[in-house]
């Protein structure tokens, strides 16, 4: 059976962040997600397989370290 695919709002939970983290700092450029209209659609062993890589959002970067 095919793997479904996930919207942000469900992926976000999943990873334990909002989704305004998944959309920002050109996160959705390393996924690999694809636009259905107004809507970007992700699989979710691509999500969990970045995370693995070491290559999710770190939170030592960004704003809110620098404070």
């Amino acid at each position: 059976m095919a793997e479904a695919w996930a919207s942000v709002e469900d992926v976000a939970p999943y990873l334990g962040v909002v989704k305004c983290t998944i959309y920002g700092r050109n996160e959705m450029r390393s996924f690999s997600a694809y636009r259905v209209g107004l809507l970007h659609k992700l699989k979710l062993s691509e999500v969990d397989g970045r995370v693995r890589a070491g290559n999710a959002v770190d939170k030592s970067e960004g704003p809110e370290a620098k404070r």
